[in-house]
């Protein structure tokens, strides 16, 4: 397979050719991209600064917006909070007692707009260290690519609250409610699925209330309301059920004012945090209680003191519910716990709740105790916490009449009454998960799969014990519903090798979170609960959209990092790296060495072996270890393994084995350094590899197409939509990012364009070739980039073909059929090369063509197709001849003028007369002719 170097010939206006600029710009920057292709993190090394976060912030917008596709003058200081803020602390600085200094970073935050409308769900964070320089080390993005899109004012009457609610009714049914008037924004798409950019009404309805146990809806629409069609849906209702785990939390005692009635308020409750059937009962106090005395009233602090201030006189009446400053509960099945005392002028009270203890007063002072316990931990962890730091009064709601379920639903978090085999779910670790919903919710990110994950790893670092919701199930307290302990595997399709249901699948982030755990406890045994809580809390922070991807280990090591350079590792980086590796969420490799080919890779080598290869070796953050280097070339399946030699001044040197004609050779490389670290090359290695083709000579080529220009290439077909069209990739809507070359390089592609839609629609799209003379060619090879994508209404149904031509395109013959699913169906760029000898029925000569057919004619799909790097040639593969022994005059034949010969240099080194190569032409010349003498 022969490599054709692509040439860019792109201009700046294209989002790939300025992300080249920003990578050169700033070297050892790095990319990730999301699964639609979007740039969801870029992070690796610093980049930009200013005299403050913002500037720092927006001097690299102004250069760089444009890699999203987005000007800077799109982007709104407006963070995707609640309270809309722009500057968000990240991250507590920690001194070496473990006491908070201040925090280590200072996210930037920005919402996309087009015209005057929000894009909906868009964010950027920039981070930046609160260092002199104010450096950037991340920017986490949500941002669409609107393209030429104009946003449009909607019609009065389709932003009204009567038509919301008549939408309402029509998807929920006749007691649909809609309580707050709908938003306008523009709706690009959602996560990793991009739409064609529309106005949009954007809205919240509900069937029932949270009293309603399971029967309770609660749904968030967002609807094209001149089509008329509903483009997003979401349930609010997010349950617990379909995994979750507290080590209360210290806090600095608030001191009481003096006052005429002080005390304590407690309550009989579970001493630990699975069901209450499983845990004792214990005298716990209730944090930030508020008590009243007779229109007085008062607050406790942490420990449940408090303090009432003020002349009560002789025979007040204190009353206190299972309420606080933080969280009120709400009993469900029955009135609110309420305790009443007489008191008097400088009494000190003892207030015990739940005296009585039955299912449902366990449930309300459980539930609580647990709320107030997770708060803490989230604001040890961040103090100025979006929402949280501030909020009072939020509602509990217990011992609803349902079942086996727990949820969050945006507005209070839910707990069922006991039955159907189920203890009573108002217990610790569920309390904890319904509160991370609510976390991740303040912190504007996505719910779904990295919601729920997200809530079990709170539940997770409140108690450190992998088993979530011990004791949910009625007479099980060794189970529970979820293991963070697990070895779910991260797949790039379907989530992870648990599965792909959200519940499932967020036990991805759970096991990631777990593992890392046990690293920092086998490392830093005294600081890593509190390590892993800093870091688990605050990249809710950083986190976009809903998905659970190898994004999350990148942002877990810049919270972690100290100096503005992941390439030389953060203070926990093995241990991170280790936690979320063990899960397929790998950590970028290390640059221990820097490693290098200095000649580049060889597009070609001799079969017979023999071709050098040079590779330079620097030390980097280790010393490279002599004689370490080492070279695999997989030689048909084997890996031939050889030690590079040293030539001096950090060069070193291979040699390629013998090799089978024709064939793909893959190679890497690998050195240590003293300490016995090991840096391949590749990164990624041995998963990723270089290649070259093994020939006798020089690939001869007949015609090579790397797209930059076009030689004649033409379109057809019946598709209604997702033409072949010739660019510069643009990124997004499930298309590749770059050309086969990883370059922003042209190339052939179904509709480019960024934004949602333009898949092949309604037929098929038919690329062919100009007619080429194939008389001396001996094989075709192709890069191509196909996608066929199911789910939804979409049905995995088509195929990728390629044919070729010997008669001008008057028939074809099939050398290719991808799909409908399997190999070469998930979108990635593949080298195909085919032998013209395979095809008995071809004839190669000048009357030559190919066609590429990209085609949706079944069930609806969504299809993509590229093509890049055509190539037409033959490898020569020449075998040594026989040859003639005797044969001294070159003729062919062993006869009498080769008798002739011998004796005219009889006695002389002559090298054609001296057949048996003895140095002298002698008598066993003359032998040796004899026994082959005639036809050679």
């Amino acid at each position: 397979m022969l490599g054709i170097t692509s040439l860019t010939m792109a201009t700046t206006a294209e989002p790939h050719v300025l992300q080249q600029e920003l990578l050169q710009t700033y070297p050892g920057l790095q990319l990730h991209h999301s699964k639609d292709g979007r740039i969801a993190r870029v992070w690796g090394k610093s980049f930009s600064e200013g005299s403050t976060p913002k500037e720092s912030a927006d001097a690299f917008l102004e250069d760089h917006s444009l890699i999203w596709g987005v000007g800077s003058d799109e982007l709104a200081p407006i963070g995707r909070y609640q309270d809309g803020r722009h500057l968000q602390p990240i991250m507590p600085a920690r001194d070496a007692d473990g006491n908070v200094t201040g925090y280590k970073f200072t996210g930037v935050c920005y919402t996309q707009r087009s015209g005057r409308y929000p894009v909906w769900r868009t964010s950027l964070i920039l981070l930046a260290r609160n260092a002199d320089d104010h450096q950037l080390v991340m920017a986490s993005s949500d941002l669409r690519d609107l393209g030429d899109f104009e946003p449009v004012e909607l019609p009065a009457q389709y932003t009204t609250i009567e038509n919301a609610s008549r939408i309402a009714r029509g998807l929920m049914g006749p007691d649909a409610v809609v309580e707050t008037a709908p938003g306008v924004a523009v709706f690009a798409g959602v996560d990793n699925d991009p739409a064609d950019p529309t106005m949009a009404l954007i809205f919240e309805a509900r069937v029932g209330t949270n009293a309603d146990g399971n029967a309770y809806q609660r749904m968030l629409y967002v609807v094209d309301p001149v089509a008329n069609t509903v483009l997003y849906e979401e349930n609010r209702v997010l349950n617990c059920m379909a995994a979750h785990a507290g080590q209360q939390a210290a806090s600095a005692m608030s001191l009481m004012a003096p006052g005429s009635v002080t005390g304590t308020v407690q309550a009989f409750a579970g001493d630990g945090y699975s069901a209450e059937e499983c845990d004792p009962e214990a005298t716990i106090a209730l944090p930030y209680a508020l008590v009243n005395v007779d229109g007085l009233s008062a607050y406790a602090n942490i420990n449940g003191e408090f303090t009432i201030e003020g002349n009560v006189g002789s025979g007040a009446t204190l009353t206190a519910a299972v309420d606080g400053r933080y969280f009120l509960v709400n009993n469900q099945a029955q009135a609110d716990s309420e305790v009443v005392y007489s008191v008097n002028d400088g009494d000190d009270v003892t207030i015990q709740h739940n005296k009585d203890a039955t299912e449902f007063t366990f449930a309300e002072v459980d539930t609580y105790i647990a709320a107030n316990d997770v708060r803490e931990v989230i604001l040890q962890s961040n103090p100025d916490f979006p929402t949280i730091a501030t909020q009072v009064n939020w509602p509990i709601n217990v011992n609803l009449s349902d079942t086996c379920n727990a949820y969050y639903d945006y507005s209070s978090i839910n707990f069922f009454s006991s039955g159907g085999g189920c203890n009573n779910t108002g217990f610790g670790t569920i309390t904890y998960h319904e509160y991370g919903h609510h976390m991740i919710a303040c912190a504007g990110s996505g719910q779904n799969e990295y919601g729920e994950g997200q809530s079990d790893v709170l539940s997770l670092i409140m108690t450190f014990d992998p088993v979530l919701a011990r004791g949910f199930f009625l007479g099980n307290c060794t189970s529970g519903i979820r293991n963070a302990d697990n070895s779910c595997q991260y797949l790039d399709s379907g989530c992870s090798t648990c599965g792909s249901a959200i519940h499932s699948c967020g036990q991805l982030i759970s096991g990631c979170v777990y593992d890392t755990y046990l690293q920092l406890s086998n490392s830093s045994p005294f600081t890593a609960a509190q390590t892993i809580r800093d870091l688990a809390v605050n990249s809710t922070l950083v986190h976009t959209g809903t998905s659970i991807d190898p994004a999350i280990t990148i942002d877990y090591l810049t919270l972690d990092d100290d100096d503005g350079d992941l390439g030389n590792g953060s203070p926990n980086y093995n241990e991170i790296a280790g936690g979320f590796g063990l899960h397929d969420m790998d950590a970028p490799q290390l640059d221990w060495l820097t490693m290098t080919l200095p000649n580049g890779v060889p597009a070609w080598i001799t079969s017979s072996g023999g071709d050098e290869i040079r590779l330079s070796i620097a030390d980097s953050i280790g010393s490279y270890q002599a004689g370490s280097a080492k070279i695999y070339v997989n030689v048909d399946g084997i890996y031939d393994i050889s030690t590079l030699t040293d030539l001096g001044n950090g060069e070193y040197a291979a040699n390629f084995p013998e090799t089978t004609c024709a064939a793909n050779v893959p190679f890497w490389f690998s050195a240590k350094t003293t300490d016995g670290i090991t840096q391949v090359l590749p990164e990624g290695a041995p998963d990723n590899q270089y290649s070259t083709v093994s020939a006798t000579s020089e690939p001869n080529v007949a015609f090579a197409d790397d797209c930059t220009t076009d030689p004649g290439w033409t379109v057809s077909g019946d598709a209604t939509d997702g033409f072949w069209e010739r660019g510069i990739p643009a990124g997004g809507g499930n298309r590749p990012q770059t050309d086969c070359d990883e370059n922003p390089s042209f190339c052939w592609i179904t509709e480019n364009t960024a934004s949602g839609g333009g898949d092949v629609d309604g037929g098929a799209t038919i690329l062919t070739s100009p007619q080429i003379d194939a008389t001396e060619v001996a094989s075709v090879s192709f890069c191509y980039w196909y996608r066929n994508i199911g789910g939804g209404s979409n049905v995995e149904d088509d195929v990728f073909q390629v044919d070729i031509s010997d008669d001008n395109g008057a028939s074809w013959i099939n050398i290719l059929t991808v799909g409908p699913t399997g190999p070469g169906t998930t979108g990635e760029w593949l080298t195909e090369e085919k032998f013209f000898a395979d095809f008995p029925e071809f004839e190669p000569n000048e009357r030559f063509r190919i066609r590429f057919n990209a085609s949706d004619l079944n069930e609806t799909s969504r299809v993509e197709a590229a093509i890049d790097n055509i190539v037409m040639g033959s490898i020569p593969c020449d075998p040594d001849e026989p040859g003639c022994d005797g044969d001294a005059d070159g003729d062919g034949d062993a006869d009498v003028n080769d008798m002739l010969y011998l004796l005219s240099v009889w006695n002389t080194s002559d090298p054609a007369g001296d057949l048996d190569g003895n140095g002298n032409v002698d008598v066993n010349d003359i032998l040796l002719l004899l026994s082959v003498f005639g036809d050679c």
